[in-house]
């Protein structure tokens, strides 16, 4: 599932960064073709010669290790954070962390022990400071969807600080559209002046 990702509009356009960001179903035991899909990702990866990689759901450790290994030479500098996210880039993080969402009570037992979040780094590329966020929401069953809603709210109000250009790439959990109209979700996220 390649995961959706928005960018702040901005006036003048810098050198090209190529960002990518790819949910890897990584759950040993769960997984459908586990191992033929784990083995199949570095070189898959590596080909789209990207500056930054955000990755999601990566719960297996020896398969980050793994990936971070192979796509070393080009990605050198690696943040991993809870919520199996993980974000890989070819220039300098200057600053990151890892922002938990807060519980709700809506949360299934799954979604819960998943402790999903965010990642947010600031990345020192040749056209200057960029900040750059991965993340995973809630997947919208049933009761969920209130709980999906709290952590897009959270996750648009790290958001609002706009003194760094920003990139969110995300496996956001919800349609573009409804309808024919941008969805509520999606409003969150234009409000914001992402595109």
């Amino acid at each position: 599932m390649i995961a959706l990702a928005f960018a702040l509009a901005f006036a003048t356009t810098p050198a090209p960064l190529r960002v990518a960001s790819y949910n890897t179903w990584l759950f040993p035991f769960v997984s459908d073709d586990f191992v033929q899909r784990r083995d199949a990702m570095p070189a898959a990866l590596s080909a789209l010669e990207p500056d930054v990689l955000c990755l999601q759901e990566v719960w297996d450790r020896a398969s980050l290790g793994a990936l971070a290994h192979h796509l070393e030479p080009r990605l050198p500098h690696l943040v991993e954070g809870g919520g199996g996210l993980a974000l890989l880039s070819r220039y300098p993080i200057r600053d990151a962390y890892f922002e938990p969402f807060p519980d709700h009570i809506a949360l299934s037992f799954a979604e819960r022990i998943a402790k999903k979040g965010y990642i947010a780094a600031v990345i020192e590329t040749p056209a200057g400071y960029v900040r750059v966020l991965t993340s995973h929401l809630a997947h919208m069953r049933g009761v969920d969807r209130t709980a999906h809603r709290a952590q897009l709210d959270a996750l648009a109000a790290a958001l609002a600080d706009r003194k760094l250009p920003t990139i969110v790439c995300a496996d956001f959990n919800f349609r573009s559209t409804e309808q024919g109209r941008l969805s509520a979700d999606m409003q969150v996220m234009a409000a914001l002046g992402f595109v």
